[in-house]
């Protein structure tokens, strides 16, 4: 795996995590609820209530969004033994939290915000061999938003780039890795990457 790691600078492996990643989805609707019935009287039970709840308060939805980063199952995951020994496998004696824990919602709307092609390290700054996890809440398609990668661009330092934002990428270069829910993505930040956008029903957690 290593050998993968090495080459391509990313991997998916599955996890013994699906219940700690039901949980924290649980917990994520749950706080849009709390803003949505409280300040706009929207009831948020699942997606198509969510997507609802962004067209009429996408302000109040964003603040919503700003409170589920903090949640305690976001750092439970963190703390997941398991991802620990696949971060020792990759050789990280000793990893830390090097950047704040962040859960990014992609809903299937047309104003979608996407991130073109960058490197993690550019914005992070972390040891040279510090690494992305990236765990989706849901399976991941390549419809439904799946990252996209630069297999082997973790080689070549940084690209120049305009505020971490790669000039000029060859689109042609970026594949979709699809990740399925218990799959974590762990990718290198020198890693070029860029969002997939969320052509499904569901929002992508």
């Amino acid at each position: 795996m290593s050998d993968r790691f090495a080459a391509d600078g990313y991997i998916v492996r599955r996890l013994p995590i699906e219940e700690k990643l039901a949980e924290l989805r649980r917990d994520v609707l749950d706080v849009f609820d709390l803003y949505g019935r409280h300040h706009a009287g929207l009831e948020v039970t699942d997606d198509a209530d969510l997507v609802r709840f962004f067209r009429r308060a996408q302000r109040l939805q964003y603040h919503a969004y700003q409170r589920i980063n903090r949640l305690p199952a976001l750092a439970a995951l963190a703390a997941d033994a398991s991802l620990a020994e696949l971060l020792a496998e990759l050789g990280m004696r000793r990893p830390v939290i090097d950047v704040h824990l962040q859960i990014r919602c992609d809903m299937p709307v047309a104003e979608q915000h996407l991130a073109v092609a960058h490197q993690d390290y550019a914005h992070n700054l972390g040891s040279r061999n510090s690494v992305t996890v990236w765990m989706p809440l849901q399976d991941t398609s390549v419809e439904g938003g799946a990252l996209r990668v630069a297999p082997g661009s973790h080689r070549y330092d940084l690209f120049p780039h305009e505020a971490g934002f790669v000039d000029d990428f060859p689109e042609e270069l970026l594949v979709s890795v699809p990740v399925m829910l218990g799959e974590v993505l762990v990718f290198s930040q020198w890693l070029v990457h860029a969002s997939g956008r969320n052509t499904s029903e569901a929002t992508r957690f």
